[in-house]
């Protein structure tokens, strides 16, 4: 029988964002989490992958928001495996409001499982497998490109630096998967205000800006007292989101570390979709006001 697992967790007001709803990032968090609920329901607990030597690592996730989630809300992750191949597993995730049922959020993970001291992949034994029981049902299928976007020509790309930070880690040693989406949420941000629309600006126009969607492929470990680079242009352009394009390169060795595309949605201050103004794609096709 195929292993479903739920876990519910009760909105905190410390993972609220200046727009006064869960941050893109926590959602991430709750999934990682309720993965490792749903091994442990199962004997594969955090001891025993210490008593192995094992760790999971997160290659690829997709992720599609639906709804806001607010302060008080409960959100049920219910979590299951869709495939498994030689060492990786594909972990789906539907994230639901508990009073309605509604759904705010749904996505996948490659998970891969390594050996802890030479970094190399395991293979999974026969037990885990029976176990985990994969459904081949997914939450999610590959977001890109979305209805109604067209590439755009000759984007400028804005680069960004920053230096990972010791409490960036997780118990891995190394970038949590979640301070990704962070760091390009805030690189996207950074590069709209280069070209001249911060924030205070688009509030003035009666704009906001949220995220929608994010597909994230993990290559190489971010390390502490990494420098690194984020490299983001706006990749593709509809009437009411656009899609950006990034690149998170180590500045040492200019080594690829992850590689991504998120899509955000233009929103009028009461919540509902508006068309992008043709200023601000202008100038961010641009590039920096000088």
């Amino acid at each position: 029988m195929a292993h479903v697992f739920t876990r519910p967790f009760k909105v905190r007001i410390y993972e609220l964002d200046s727009l006064g709803h869960v941050n893109n990032a926590v959602y991430l968090r709750y999934c990682e989490q309720a993965a490792m609920e749903a091994s442990e329901s199962v004997g594969y607990t955090w001891e025993r992958y210490r008593e192995l030597g094992w760790i999971w690592v997160i290659r690829r996730t997709i992720m599609e928001h639906i709804a806001p989630a607010y302060y008080g809300d409960t959100i049920n992750v219910t979590t299951w495996l869709s495939r498994v191949t030689y060492a990786s597993a594909f972990r789906e995730y539907l994230l639901t409001r508990d009073k309605d049922g509604s759904i705010i959020g749904r996505a996948q993970s490659r998970w891969a499982l390594i050996d802890a001291r030479t970094g190399r992949p395991v293979r999974m034994p026969r037990e885990m497998k029976e176990v985990f029981q994969p459904t081949g049902k997914v939450a999610i299928r590959d977001l890109k490109p979305m209805r109604g976007e067209k590439p755009t020509e000759n984007p400028c790309c804005y680069i960004h630096r920053r230096r990972v930070q010791r409490y960036e880690l997780d118990s891995a040693g190394h970038v949590n998967n979640a301070v990704y989406l962070n760091w390009l949420e805030q690189a996207k941000f950074d590069a709209i205000t280069e070209a001249g629309f911060p924030s205070s600006r688009l509030r003035e126009m009666g704009i906001t800006i949220v995220q929608t969607r994010i597909e994230i492929e993990y290559l190489h470990p971010a390390l502490e007292g990494d420098e690194i680079e984020i490299h983001s242009w706006l990749a593709a352009m509809a009437r009411t989101h656009g899609t950006w394009g990034h690149k998170i390169i180590r500045v040492r060795d200019g080594e690829l570390l992850a590689r991504a595309w998120s899509t955000g949605a233009f929103l009028d201050l009461e919540g509902h979709p508006t068309r992008a103004p043709e200023a601000l794609i202008k100038a961010s096709l641009r590039g920096p006001k000088s």
